[in-house]
């Protein structure tokens, strides 16, 4: 399994985002180790409404990966592009068991 720690959260009061507990640590086959820090805020996966049914944004599939997504994405200091950052969370979301089509969407 990729995800070498567990996700670990917390609701940010009177929002819709979550704080990790615990440092969330991933090996990408794209990038090597992605370490996610305890303390990072996350509003998981932006799934349109329209495919909530095919994709729940809290589907266990999709969320280790939204999270790893969202560092990668919004961490000024990280060396990835908005693509990369794309590519590592489809690998992260087929490794969690998502399938093709879905993690496709």
């Amino acid at each position: 399994m990729p995800f070498l720690s567990e996700v670990q959260l917390t609701v940010v009061q009177g929002t819709a985002n979550w704080r990790l507990l615990a440092p969330l640590v991933y090996r990408s086959g794209i990038r090597g180790d992605i370490d996610v820090p305890a303390g990072f805020v996350t509003d998981m996966a932006s799934v349109p409404r329209i495919a909530w049914r095919l994709v729940p944004p809290a589907d266990r599939g999709i969320r280790r990966p939204s999270i790893v997504h969202d560092f990668l994405y919004r961490t000024p200091d990280q060396p990835f592009t908005r693509l990369e950052a794309d590519r590592v969370f489809y690998e992260a979301m087929r490794e969690c068991g998502m399938g093709l089509g879905k993690a496709n969407l």
